[in-house]
Order: C-alpha cells, then structure tokens, then sequence
C-alpha cells in the first residue's frame, strides 16, 4: 500500500502544481494582454499619486497567489470540478474577492460606480476562465482517492 499510495500522492502533487502553474500563466495573459484590448486606455480612472511604474514584482506575486488561492480552494472545495462548474466557482470567488473591496473602495474614494462594477466583473471573468484551468489541470488524469 505505501508504494501505491506514493504514486498516487505524487500524481496528485503534480496535479496541484500544474494546475497552479497555468493558472497563473492564464492570469498574466488575461491580466498583461487582454486587459489593454478590453481596456485600452489602462487604468479606468485617474488616481493622485500613481507609481510612474508598476512594481512588477508585487503584480506577479498577486497572480501567483491567485492561483495558488484557486488551487487549494478547488482542491479542498471542488476537487472534481471541471468545466462550466469550474469557471462559474471561479467567477463566485472572484466576485466574493472583488466585490466587497471594491465597495469598500468605493466607501472610501470618489469614483464612478460603473468603473468599480467593471473592475469587479474583470475579476469575475478572469478567476472563471483560471478555474476553469484549474479544474481541467486538477481532473486531466483519473486520480484514485
């Protein structure tokens, strides 16, 4: 039972690895190139006290942990996910991530309300299309539980 047991502990840990993996390839294509299709002009409104750059640095490590977020919910949560439920689990995770702190935002700071629905409907469709990565990377090989 130990050999056995460690092929498939192996198997799953390669799963859980790849699945984050492309999850944050999936999150920085959506996030670097479709951002400025959708978004043309960048950032929806004008901030006081912009960085003349982003710090890149902190913008991947915000994507990974994303990933690794959605990784070890749907692991936890959904392990057999796949498809459709997959990306609807990641739009309602996004929603519950984006949401209250763009109201808190929005609470704080003058802004347009339609820019803050807009962001949070990015984060919706982006964390669905990553789960649905995250689904297919997590059921790709049938895994003995």
């Amino acid at each position: 039972m130990g050999a056995h047991s460690t092929l498939e502990d192996s198997i799953r840990i390669r799963a859980l690895a790849d699945a984050a993996a492309a999850a944050t390839v999936v999150l920085i294509v959506l996030d670097a190139v479709l951002w400025f299709l959708v978004f043309p002009t960048g950032l929806l409104e004008d901030y006081v006290y912009l960085r003349p750059a982003p710090l890149l640095g902190y913008e991947l490590a915000a994507l990974v942990a994303t990933a690794l977020l959605l990784v070890a919910v749907y692991a936890a949560a959904a392990p057999r996910a796949r498809g459709w439920p997959a990306a609807l689990l990641g739009g309602l995770l996004g929603l519950l991530a984006s949401g209250p702190a763009h109201l808190m935002l929005f609470a704080v700071v003058r802004s347009n309300p339609w820019y803050d629905i807009t962001r949070v409907l990015w984060t919706v469709a982006s964390w669905g299309v990553a789960g649905a990565t995250v689904g297919w990377f997590l059921n790709r090989r049938p895994v003995a539980r």
